[in-house]
Order: structure tokens, then C-alpha cells, then sequence
């Protein structure tokens, strides 16, 4: 007499039919939509997971520091970056308190699909660390030279690499090139260019954070640090920013084109200090992508 199947066998034969009906469904899915569910044409749908995670420093206080690397597509690559390879290290925003490299995934998953390697940095935060802004700048100095060093130990290709950064991980990008503090083993290097994401640039009186950093002087400000030597640069702000005026983005870049930097500067209407991460991303993205091509 024939067994009965187990419970085991009935359970596995259910979970294989579901399957098949959901791969079914998808598949029946207009074209559109299913070029939506498997593009980066959003911020929430365009993560992925890195390709390697690596320390790149242990501090004192707390957890390792690490780096979040993404290996580019270059069957995707634009011609222009396939002849000039280039990397790309972010640093996530969060007022130098919160937030985490995973914020700028999404963006490092764009740009990798279009044959651009990119790293997202993990730095010392108030919530992480209990540690200042100025600890985050030296992180970030920290990951820039280490990435810079290490560039076939970490397995990229680039001989450009740019920095960029959205809101206070904007700041860090800035004060890459302008932050100097040699007591705190701070000094200061240069990308190929900088990316800008609403930075919070101006940290005086009347700028951003003043309260937290005015005893780090007027050195922890980019704005008041600018210099012919910054790289080439692309600021992109939201219209409705209530962190960063318009009035300081465009004193910012202006300053540079007097400095004869090549700077531009992007509105996006109707768009707040988080453009970067709401609707604003695909158009952010293709402008970011479009810099880094020319």
C-alpha cells in the first residue's frame, strides 16, 4: 500500500506551487511596471547590497569603521567612463548625530549599474560614538586617504575619485579640501571633484549647527575656507531647503567661479532639504551621472 506523503512533502509541494503562481503573476505584469521593480528608478526600489564590507579603522571609543563597497556594471558603462574609470566615496547626511552608510546605498547602486564604483562610509556620530562633528571630519579624511591607498586592495579600478555627500555627510565631502586642523592629525586632500547633496556648508553664526562647532573656529566652515585649489564641483539643492538658503548654495559656487573652479549649481523646485532621498532621486541621479561623464 502506497505511503502517504509527509507533512514535510505536502508543505514543499505548497510553498513550490505559490511560487510558481507569484512568478506567474509577475510576469504578467505590464512592461512598465516591471521595468519599475527591477531598475534603480526610485530611491526606496534602487538598493542593493555592497559587494564587499571593509574596515577601514578601529577607533578609540566604539565599533570598527567601516567602508561599503560597490563594484560597477560595465557592460552598462558609458563610454567616456569606460575609458576613465571613477570612483565615487559617500558619506551619509544625519547632522553628524545619525544616520548610517546605508542612506546612500540606493545612490551607489545607480551609478554602480552605470560602471562607476562607489564606496559608502561609516563615520563616528553623537548616536554611534558619542563623538563631535570634528571626530566625523577626521573620519572621513581617514576614508578618503584610506580608499586613495588602497585602491587595488579594495579591488577598484578608478584613477579619478570624486567625493559627495548629502547634508552634513555634504560638509564632510567639502571639508575634505578645506578642514585643516594638524593638532588633530586633520589636513587637508583633494578629490578629482566634489558632489554636493543640500550641504550644510556654512556652520558661522548664521549658518548651520554654529552652536555645536563654534569651538572648532571658523576652519570647520567650507564656505569661509574656499581656495583655488577646490576641485571642480556640483551643488544640488532643494528650492524649499530650510537648512541651507539658496542664498549660501549660490554664494558658495559663485565664490568658486570666482576662484576660476569649475562649479555649478541645481535648483530642484517644488523640493526640500531631502531631495536626495524622495522624489527628486532619478532626476538627482542622472545630473550626478551626467558630472561625472564630462
Amino acid at each position: 500500500m502506497a505511503r502517504k506523503p509527509t507533512l514535510t512533502v505536502i508543505t514543499a509541494c505548497t510553498l513550490v506551487l505559490a511560487l510558481s503562481l507569484c512568478i506567474a503573476q509577475v510576469w504578467q505584469l505590464p512592461a512598465k511596471l516591471l521595468t519599475t521593480l527591477t531598475s534603480p528608478a526610485s530611491y526606496k526600489l534602487a538598493q542593493r547590497a555592497p559587494d564587499i564590507v571593509h574596515e577601514y579603522k578601529q577607533p578609540v571609543e566604539g565599533a570598527p569603521l567601516k567602508l561599503y563597497v560597490f563594484y560597477p556594471d560595465m557592460d552598462n558603462a558609458d563610454q567616456t567612463i569606460e575609458q576613465n574609470r571613477i570612483a565615487v566615496v559617500f558619506f551619509h547626511g544625519g547632522g553628524w548625530t545619525l544616520g548610517d552608510a546605508s542612506q546612500l546605498f540606493p545612490h551607489c547602486t545607480w551609478l554602480a549599474a552605470k560602471g562607476i564604483e562607489c564606496i559608502s562610509v561609516q563615520y563616528r556620530t553623537a548616536s554611534t560614538h558619542d563623538t563631535s562633528p570634528l571626530h566625523a571630519v577626521e573620519d572621513a579624511q581617514d576614508a578618503f586617504t584610506y580608499v586613495r591607498d588602497n585602491r587595488q586592495m579594495l579591488g577598484l579600478g578608478a584613477t579619478s575619485l570624486y567625493a559627495a555627500g548629502a547634508s552634513a555627510g555634504a560638509h564632510l565631502a567639502a571639508s575634505l579640501v578645506t578642514a585643516e586642523y594638524p593638532q588633530f592629525n586633520i589636513n587637508r586632500v583633494y578629490p578629482d571633484g566634489v558632489i554636493l547633496l543640500g550641504a550644510v556648508i556654512d556652520n558661522s553664526v548664521q549658518g548651520y549647527g554654529y552652536e555645536r562647532v563654534k569651538h572648532f573656529g571658523q576652519g570647520f566652515s567650507p564656505l569661509h575656507n574656499l581656495d583655488e585649489r577646490f576641485p571642480r564641483t556640483l551643488f544640488l539643492i532643494g528650492a524649499k531647503d530650510t537648512y541651507v538658503p539658496i542664498t549660501t548654495a549660490k554664494r558658495f559656487v559663485s565664490t568658486l567661479a570666482k576662484l576660476g573652479v569649475d562649479a555649478s549649481l541645481k535648483v530642484y523646485t517644488d523640493a526640500y532639504h531631502s531631495f536626495f532621498t524622495d522624489k527628486q532621486f532619478d532626476e538627482a541621479m542622472v545630473d550626478i551621472e551626467t558630472f561625472l561623464q564630462h
